[in-house]
């Protein structure tokens, strides 16, 4: 049993730690949090999206949500300024990974770039065919393609051979673009581009033995998923098509750029 002195003690003991613990509960319940550097800022959100549903989204390796046909998204708030790791994964499609930075007071936000493991390719000729252009496009030797909704457009710099997005309207761009331009492929032999089907932050591109999807965003590392591997695959996809046309060393194949469709 203790002494009269000591529980006076241990009284002004747990008061004082109670009077400590004030402040810091009432800043964490305000939304103040220690950044990696331990400074106190305010918390920020993160906003993570993938259009495929059954999706599963994760932050910090924990699950957040597992996507379906009304909700594509995980939103995270109250998250203490820093970098995260974001993992979405579906089993039909290429994980998409990336470390995103969360901001004090601001939203964090993000699109994955699903492209699915098996494109179900059809051949669908072996005739030893040379090329393939779509006649409904006869811009396509300008190699540009601008999209009036977003007012971004992606062309190629064939003397420095370099594929780039680029940002036209004055407003300021969205996310995915972090200047007014983004240098997407460079040093390579861009055949042909295409903006990837339902998505103005990604484009398609030919180059080297492949066809590839090339996000804008470039925080985290900007992720290159393939599409296609052969020898010197060209194609073309049609408008509201999300099927690709192929060609490679004269065999025509068509592939899937969704799973199950």
């Amino acid at each position: 049993m203790l002494n009269p002195l000591k529980r006076k003690i241990l009284f002004w003991l747990s008061l004082l730690i109670f009077l400590a613990l004030v402040p810091v509960t009432a800043l964490y319940s305000l939304g103040w949090r220690l950044d990696d550097a331990w400074n106190l800022k305010r918390t920020g959100g993160l906003y993570a999206a993938a259009d495929i549903s059954g999706t599963e989204i994760f932050v910090n390796g924990e699950l957040q949500k597992r996507t379906n046909l009304l909700q594509s998204g995980a939103f995270v708030d109250n998250l203490a300024p820093g970098k995260y790791r974001v993992a979405v994964l579906h089993k039909d499609y290429l994980a998409w990974t990336k470390e995103l930075e969360v901001f004090s007071q601001l939203v964090s936000e993000a699109r994955a770039l699903l492209v699915p493991r098996n494109t179900n390719g059809e051949v669908l000729s072996k005739e030893e065919h040379n090329s393939i252009v779509a006649l409904f496009k006869e811009e396509k030797m300008i190699l540009e393609r601008l999209d009036s909704r977003e007012a971004s457009k992606v062309t190629w710099d064939d003397e420095n051979k370099i594929l780039k997005a680029t940002w036209l309207r004055d407003t300021p761009p969205p996310y995915y673009f972090s200047s007014l331009e983004e240098i997407l492929v460079s040093g390579k032999e861009v055949r042909n581009f295409e903006y990837f089907p339902r998505r103005r932050d990604a484009a398609l591109a030919a180059f080297d033995n492949g066809i590839w999807a090339v996000e804008f965003d470039s925080r985290g590392g900007r992720i290159i998923q393939p599409i296609y591997k052969g020898k010197s695959p060209d194609f073309v996809l049609f408008p509201g098509e999300n099927q690709l046309y192929i060609l490679d060393d004269g065999i025509l194949i068509r592939a899937s750029l969704f799973a199950g469709e």
